[in-house]
Formats: C-alpha cells, sequence, structure tokens
C-alpha cells in the first residue's frame, strides 16, 4: 500500500482455491474464492518474475499502481489478473490459463508481449473502461467466452505487421510437397501475410470492439471461433491490414448464435481493411450492417458458406440498413468450391458455397473498383 515491494522471484503462492478440498473430480468450481494472490494498491510498484498464483479471487490485484510482470503463472484465480485505478502494466512471457477471466484492465494500461491467454471460463483478454492496451505476438485461444475485447472508450492494439511477408519460405510451397493438395486449402490462406500477429483461436467471438472503442490487428490468425472473427459494434472501429480470418461461425454443421460471419461491422462502426482475407466462414467473408461501413483495399472474400447444410448459401460482401463499402482491387468468386468432395477431406464435406460475391440491399450502397466479382445482387 504506499509502497515499493521491490522484486518477487521464484515464489509460488496458493490460496483456498488451490485446496484439493475444493475440487470434485476434476470440476472446479470459483465460487467461495476470496483474496488476491499479490495485491499493490495506492501507487505501489513491484517486479514478478518467474512466479505462480494460484486459488485467488485474483492472482495478482494492481490498484492505482505500476507492475512489472514477467514469466508469471496465473492460475485457477476467478481473475488472472485485474487492474484498476489507472494502473500500469508491462508483461511478458506469461501465461493466464485456467481462470474464470484471464486478465481484465479497467481504465488501465497494458502492454505486453508473447503472453499466452488460454482456457479460462470466461474470456481471454478484456480492455474497458477507458483503458489502453498493446500486446505484440500474444494469443487468447480455447475460452470460454471472447478472445481479445476492447470495450467502453478502450482501445486495444494487437500488434502484427503492416506490411507484406518478404521472406524466402512459402506456407504455400511447402504445404504442396509436404502434404499435398488439401493443406494448400489451409496454409495458402495467409497469402503474403507475415503472421507475426496476433492469434484468437477457438474462442466464442475472436476480436470484439464496442461501444466507442478500436482495435487494431494486424498479420493475425482468427480462426474457428464459435462466434463472429471480428465482431465491431456500437461506434467502434476495426483497423487490420493483411488479417486472416477463416472458418468462424459455426459448430459442426450448425451456425452459432453468436454470428456466421468473419468480420462483422455493425450499429455506426467502421472498418479500415487491407489484403486481408475472410474465407470458409459459415455464412458471410464482410459485413456492413446499420448505419456502418467499410473500407476494403486489396481484400478477399472465399469460400463463404462452405461448412454449411446441404444448401446453405455464403455471401463475400453484405452491406444492408443503411450501411455503406468502399471496395478496391478486391477478390470474391462465385461457387469457389464444389457442392461436395470426397476422399478423406479434412473438414469433411463441403455442401455449401459461396453463391453471392455481394449483396447490396435495405438502402445501402458500394463503389467498387478494380475488383473481380463472380456474381452479384442488390435489392430493396
Amino acid at each position: 500500500d504506499g509502497g515499493k515491494l521491490g522484486k518477487l522471484k521464484n515464489v509460488v503462492l496458493c490460496g483456498k482455491g488451490h485446496s484439493f478440498n475444493d475440487v470434485n473430480g476434476g470440476t472446479y468450481s470459483f465460487s467461495g474464492m476470496t483474496g488476491s494472490g499479490i495485491l499493490l494498491d495506492n501507487n505501489s510498484h513491484a517486479v514478478l518474475e518467474n512466479v505462480a498464483v494460484c486459488g485467488f479471487e485474483t492472482g495478482v490485484d494492481v490498484r492505482s499502481s505500476h507492475v512489472d510482470l514477467k514469466q508469471i503463472v496465473s492460475s485457477a484465480n476467478y481473475n488472472g489478473i485485474r487492474a484498476d485505478g489507472r494502473s500500469s502494466i508491462t508483461c511478458d512471457y506469461s501465461i493466464f490459463s485456467g481462470n474464470y477471466n484471464g486478465c481484465l484492465l479497467n481504465n488501465s494500461t497494458l502492454c505486453g508481449s508473447y503472453d499466452i491467454i488460454s482456457a479460462n471460463q470466461n474470456h481471454g483478454f478484456i480492455a474497458a473502461n477507458t483503458s489502453n492496451a498493446h500486446l505484440n505476438r500474444s494469443v487468447s485461444v480455447f475460452n470460454g467466452g471472447d478472445g481479445f475485447v476492447s470495450r467502453n472508450n478502450s482501445n486495444l492494439d494487437l500488434g502484427g505487421s503492416e506490411t507484406d511477408y518478404t521472406g524466402t519460405t512459402s506456407d504455400f510451397d511447402n504445404a504442396t510437397t509436404a502434404f499435398g493438395v488439401e493443406a494448400n486449402y489451409f496454409l495458402s490462406r495467409f497469402r503474403k501475410s507475415s503472421k507475426n500477429g496476433c492469434i484468437s483461436f477457438r474462442n466464442e467471438r475472436g476480436l470484439v470492439a464496442e461501444n466507442n472503442s478500436t482495435l487494431i490487428s494486424n498479420s493475425n490468425r482468427v480462426s474457428f471461433n464459435r462466434g463472429y472473427g471480428a465482431d465491431i459494434l456500437n461506434n467502434s472501429v476495426l483497423n487490420s491490414s493483411f488479417g486472416n480470418f477463416y472458418g468462424n461461425g459455426y459448430t459442426g454443421t450448425t451456425a452459432s448464435p453468436r454470428g456466421a460471419a468473419g468480420v462483422y461491422i455493425s450499429r455506426k462502426s467502421s472498418a479500415n481493411l487491407k489484403h486481408c482475407i475472410s474465407a470458409a466462414n459459415y455464412s458471410y467473408g464482410f459485413v456492413a450492417f446499420i448505419d456502418s461501413s467499410i473500407e476494403a483495399i486489396n481484400c478477399e472474400a472465399i469460400g463463404n458458406g462452405f461448412h454449411g447444410p446441404l444448401g446453405q448459401s455464403g455471401e463475400g460482401f453484405s452491406i444492408s440498413q443503411n450501411s455503406y463499402m468502399h471496395i478496391t482491387g478486391c477478390t470474391a468468386p462465385k461457387d469457389l468450391v464444389a457442392t461436395s468432395t470426397t476422399g478423406g477431406s479434412l473438414f469433411g464435406a463441403a455442401v455449401g458455397g459461396q453463391t453471392l460475391s455481394i449483396n447490396v440491399q435495405t438502402n445501402s450502397a458500394a463503389k467498387i473498383h478494380g475488383t473481380t466479382l463472380g456474381q452479384g445482387w442488390i435489392g430493396n
């Protein structure tokens, strides 16, 4: 409280929740957890290195203070880390797993690199209530809630290169040699992305910005989330270069109730997209809905609707309810995928297809330049 803890290193801190008496058959409950593993309050400061914290209401609790974290493991807490009151955190090479929430910021800042946020019961990473966060080469995967969230006037920068990959190796070429044609369907999807941004994989939604917030995510891998790959709503903004949004919005052969699109921009929100690919999502590639807009430059919408039930249709670009898209140098072929496949496809049977390259409806508009479209439809 108002002091300097100094450096805490090579320590394991266990709270009530760590007791074997609170574990029944491998099923864990967060109810009844109390206290904080490490608490910094009232302008305090500490350096934590190679520290494990488990079984508390909050693993690392930062209140109007500053903490430097390196190689931290925070697990089996209600909140892996929580920061309030204009706190500031640096966090590198750390793991937040098996908590209720992985990382929660309220009116605070965090700068981190190479962090793993995984298998939390609710959300992975949340920047809320005028928070600012920058995460470099970090992942949020297998969470019961959303992967990365920016909400309530917050800004979340997930890093990644804004330029194309200039190295000598190619996923596409390597896949052809080692695994055959089927693997190309997976690996060539990255095109010229450096793949050095965030990974948001198998969460409820991959990326979320809501209520006047901003999210930046370049050269990312946002795939196989049950809901939207990116869900941007309520006067929020997504900026992405070389973003990859793949296989989102379905569970097995049924659409997720949380959405069926790679990128979904809605309710007075906007997106600035360059060299992004939205492919093989349950129904839609890129969506602008309810007074929203998308600027898409050299983007691709491919094979959306591929995983749906028989007769499922997909759309590359969908624009409706007073929304607008400016589409330049993009590609959205029609029926890229055949109506069925055989021979042990890694996805099983492909029974849907991208039947519309672009769908403009309900008092909406699109301005298109130098773009390859298979088939479009304009209604209402």
